[in-house]
């Protein structure tokens, strides 16, 4: 269906231009009016979410946002923002996520840009050659004609129901490609929390390492020594020695282990690969230098669902998903064109802005489908399906936050228990080797109880170091899981800049 006015006229004659305005007027009040109906309306899926542990009020949700903020600064350890710092400012996943904001927001321009025309200019230079037989009064040099135009153009086309649910989609786009750069800015924050807490503790066990390698030295030394004056067995002295071998045999994965996690931040931190390769040497430093933040935040449902940048990400691709199916619907409603010229047209190019050389043309058309044969209806399921699969998107997403919170809150409480514990087992067998070395010394006893003891505390201070580093982790993940990192005036920016 197409409905057209089309008129040409002369600089000054504004009737045709009045009463092909007096039609656009009209048509555009009834396009507006239908496009208020078409226009998408979103509203939250509903979500089955568990009640908080304790009333949370508005003030109390904001002071938890509030304390989320940066929380890997909570473990007091410069070294530790120094790699986040890094990270925030050079990691490739996050630029590279940057570069999608970026296409996003110039979409939206081009979104917007559709509400607006085109301004163009044309010239135009003619040599006609007229037929002798059609014209017998030309003869010679008058068979040949040459003309001459310059006009400015305008054109305008629109389908108004599509261009406001496409700017619709456009603007939660971008809102979502925003959300999901906080989520992989939070992930790998995240990322490079706990590798550097695997480092110090890998750190932290070879120190332990090389003081027991120590110990087991001067005791081989004593043992040579005891030997030499017939106090102690050949076999005791091959327990010592092999003592001795069996911990440094214990050095070379952990350092081995100790390359890689430094490779891998910085490959976190963004590093080029010429120094990859050279390595990245951090100062060495133990576990017992970083503080575990006092006070852990709580889970507040709702807190929850409005603050984790994935979850609004989801969010924001399931407003574009509706919006995507108005853009469908809007292809049964007809599209408006507008053209206008106006310019000069003459034989020679002195005469173009002579008076009396004045053209101009003002049309408008109107045109829709009237039988699409299925496309139309097709397009529209299509995008539902679409939209059901972003409410479906979005399910998951919560599900997923909640199952990693409560495990990140699990995670907590049992290595709390486990730290409490591994700390009295190595304090036990501390004293068990001091104990099993004075009986050993008083003959009660053979050295293998003394190597046995050896053994068990030294695994023991192992496994507190792992202990310890698994509950920094877990404080970690917990504040992750949660969404926290950014500032509020942050994430209002991108709204601002989605909503412009």
């Amino acid at each position: 269906m197409t409905l057209i006015r089309r008129a040409a006229f002369a600089p000054g004659d504004g009737a045709c231009a009045a009463r092909i305005g007096k039609l656009l007027s009209v048509l555009g009040l009834g396009a507006a009016l239908t496009a208020c109906g078409l226009m998408p309306h979103y509203e939250r899926p509903a979500l089955d979410l568990p009640a908080a542990a304790q009333p949370a009020s508005a003030e109390k949700e904001l002071a938890q946002l509030a304390a989320m903020r940066r929380w890997w600064q909570r473990f007091e350890d410069p070294v530790l923002d120094g790699l986040v710092s890094d990270a925030l400012a050079e990691n490739l996943d996050i630029a590279l996520q940057a570069a999608r904001v970026r296409e996003a927001r110039a979409r939206l321009g081009l979104a917007r840009a559709q509400f607006y025309p085109t301004l163009g200019a044309q010239a135009d230079a003619t040599r006609a050659r007229a037929s002798l037989d059609t014209n017998p009064q030309l003869s010679g040099g008058g068979r040949y004609g040459t003309a001459y135009s310059v006009a400015a153009t305008l054109g305008y086309e629109l389908n108004l129901f599509s261009a406001l649910a496409g700017r619709e989609a456009a603007s939660a786009r971008l809102l979502s490609e925003a959300w999901a750069q906080d989520a992989i800015r939070l992930a790998v924050v995240g990322d490079v929390v706990a590798t550097y807490l695997s480092l110090r503790d890998l750190q932290n066990q070879i120190g332990i390492t090389q003081a027991t390698i120590q110990t087991d030295r001067d005791n081989l030394r004593l043992a040579e020594e005891r030997y030499r004056y017939g106090a102690i067995s050949q076999l005791e002295l091959a327990q010592q020695r092999a003592l001795l071998a069996s911990t440094q045999d214990r050095l070379p994965p952990l350092r081995q282990q100790l390359n890689r996690l430094e490779s891998a931040l910085a490959i976190l931190t963004g590093k080029s690969a010429r120094e990859i390769t050279q390595g990245m040497a951090i100062v060495s430093g133990t576990l017992s230098g970083i503080s575990r933040p006092d006070e852990l935040p709580a889970l507040l449902p709702s807190a929850l669902v409005n603050q984790r940048p994935d979850i609004l990400s989801a969010e924001a691709m399931l407003m574009a998903a509706g919006a995507n199916v108005s853009v469908a619907r809007a292809q049964y409603f007809p599209t408006l064109n507008l053209a206008a010229l106006i310019g000069g047209a003459a034989t020679s190019v002195g005469d173009l802005f002579s008076a009396g050389t004045g053209t101009g043309s003002l049309g408008a058309a109107i045109g829709g489908s009237i039988f699409s044969f299925g496309r139309i209806e097709a397009g529209i399921q299509t995008a539902e399906a679409q939209q059901e699969q972003a409410t479906i998107g979005y399910r998951q997403t919560v599900q997923q936050a909640f199952r990693e919170v409560c495990d990140a809150l699990r995670d907590v409480d049992a290595t709390d228990e486990r730290v409490d514990t591994a700390r009295m087992t190595v304090q036990a067998y501390e004293e068990a080797v001091s104990l099993a070395q004075s009986r050993y010394d008083a003959g009660l006893v053979g050295l293998q109880e003394v190597l046995d003891a050896r053994r068990q505390f030294y695994g023991a201070q192992i496994n507190l170091s792992g202990a310890t580093r698994d509950r920094l982790i877990a404080s970690a993940n917990l504040f992750k899981t949660l969404g926290g990192g950014w500032d509020l005036d942050e994430q209002a920016a991108y709204r601002m800049t989605s909503d412009d």
